[in-house]
């Protein structure tokens, strides 16, 4: 299994926003300043390209888990969450604190500087039979 696969339904995610050409994630390296964060993600866009540092909530995502996010960030705006489902109160919250975040059905909250911004909500994740 490749270091990326776990990321691929959400790069696939971003890659369907209109600005975002190409979504690729890497590791971090070793020694890097953030060695807390699981991987780093580089997305393409017209005007050039954009690197975010990744943390994977592989888990239902709690208030206190977002607050954490929030807290370890502390504004910073070149990292994304990705997490299986991002209700809306959590939504709102990061998008409040303007951390970056994309889930599984597509909700996103995605802001590089200030001239690229997607906000989805709503979208709910298709459900699986046996």
């Amino acid at each position: 299994m490749r270091a990326d696969e776990p990321l691929r339904p959400y790069l696939a995610q971003l890659e369907r926003l209109p600005f975002v050409r190409r979504a690729e994630a890497r590791p971090v390296g070793r020694g890097a300043a953030d060695s807390s964060l699981d991987g780093v993600v580089q997305l393409t866009t017209p005007t050039g390209k954009v690197k975010l540092g990744v943390e994977v909530k592989r888990t239902h995502l709690t208030r206190a888990m977002a607050e954490h996010v929030v807290q370890r960030a502390a504004g910073a705006e070149d990292l994304i969450v990705m997490a299986p489902s991002v209700g809306r109160e959590l939504a709102d919250f990061f998008a409040q604190h303007r951390i970056n975040f994309v889930d599984l059905a597509g909700n996103c909250f995605v802001r590089l500087g200030e001239q690229y911004l997607a906000q989805v909500e709503g979208r709910r994740a298709e459900l699986r039979g046996p």
